[in-house]
């Protein structure tokens, strides 16, 4: 072992070796990754595997052997492992399931979940969590929706109703069908392509010009060029009460 200290990967996969994981590579200084999925390896896990100073870099991976037996707590020491498919049987140690989860323990039917309360407590944590988390964001949303509605909230007497952000369809509406007394001849101040335009004075003493449109006329695909260059002349204009 004195000539493998720098020994940083050991790939033996796939081959055809025999005996017990008790030789010793795992401890060498610089060892990272050890290889030794499908062979005919046997015997137990040693219980001191992860009791080794490289242990938190250290990855492992035995699948697809023979071993047998329980799993050592010291398992959770190491950066990582794969135990699966082998003989093992009993419990596994709660912080080696926490830490590696289900797919490095596959294929093992003998070998079952622990029993002790950290796996429930683990859960009902990330539950909270999550629905903290969750919490969070919707009070941020609800927050900015408050301050938007806060922001555009309208007051259409007092303001200007055709600005984006007062625009009330309804109350446009029936404010121009008051100030022109229902399209009434009187208001209206010409025709155009389409439709005729009126004069209408608003509740807050703007004065605007309103095209009426017959509904076949809305449907027609020319109108709306016609309607385009009528809205860029009649914007030149000032109406006179």
């Amino acid at each position: 072992m004195i000539q493998l200290t720098k020994l940083e990967i050991l790939k033996l996969d796939s081959n055809s070796l025999e005996g017990v994981f008790e030789a010793g590579i795992h401890r060498l200084p610089s060892i990272t990754t050890i290889g030794l999925s499908r062979n005919s390896i046997h015997g137990r896990i040693p219980s001191q595997v992860g009791n080794v100073a490289n242990a938190q870099f250290l990855n492992i991976d035995l699948s697809w052997n023979h071993l047998f037996g329980e799993i050592p707590e010291s398992v959770s020491r190491l950066h990582g492992i794969d135990l699966s498919f082998n003989n093992l049987e009993g419990h596994i140690p709660p912080d080696v399931w926490l830490r590696f989860g289900r797919e490095s323990f596959l294929g093992n039917l003998n070998l079952h979940l622990p029993t002790t309360p950290t796996i429930d407590v683990e859960i009902v944590y990330h539950v909270f969590f999550v629905i903290f988390i969750l919490c969070g964001i919707y009070f941020i949303f609800s927050k900015r929706r408050e301050k938007k509605a806060a922001s555009v909230t309208p007051h259409p007497k007092h303001g200007d109703i055709f600005k984006i952000w007062n625009f009330d369809g309804n109350i446009a509406y029936q404010d121009i069908i008051e100030a022109t007394q229902d399209f009434d001849f009187r208001y209206c101040i010409g025709t155009g392509g389409y439709g005729s335009v009126y004069r209408a004075q608003l509740p807050t003493g703007k004065v605007v010009a309103v095209k009426k449109l017959h509904r076949f006329e809305g449907d027609n695909p020319t109108f709306d060029s016609s309607f385009r260059n009528e809205a860029k002349h009649v914007s030149h204009l000032r109406l006179h009460g």
